[in-house]
């Protein structure tokens, strides 16, 4: 199954695209694996297109986005979710703050 991971740190492979371009081309061509900080396209649109989406947050663990699942805050997952917004308010963040998974937490704000 094809992959797509979203970085929100620092620690991304080489081969990470960082322009919207680039990832779009990817992700149309359907490659095996794409790797991207361009959190704008982390939609369900690729998961109906049968991509894996991994989200590697700021702190925290690797975590997959999956359809049909409840995010740690309770949301049920479905095709008309919008994911860049759940992933930005912090759908996704543990409820403890020592937890993980957790895509927007900065230590200091």
């Amino acid at each position: 199954m094809n992959e797509l991971h979203i970085w929100f740190n620092d620690n991304y492979p080489d081969n990470t695209r960082h322009t919207y371009r680039e990832v779009i081309r990817s992700l149309i061509r359907g490659e095996d694996r794409v790797d991207t900080t361009q959190i704008c396209l982390c939609t369900t649109k690729w998961l109906c297109k049968g991509y894996r989406i991994l989200v590697h947050p700021y702190m925290g663990e690797q975590f997959e986005v999956r359809l049909e699942e409840e995010t740690p805050k309770g949301t049920l997952i479905n095709p008309w979710n919008d994911l860049t917004e759940l992933l930005l308010n912090g759908e996704f963040d543990s409820y403890d703050p020592e937890g993980a998974p957790r895509s927007t937490y900065v230590t200091g704000i």
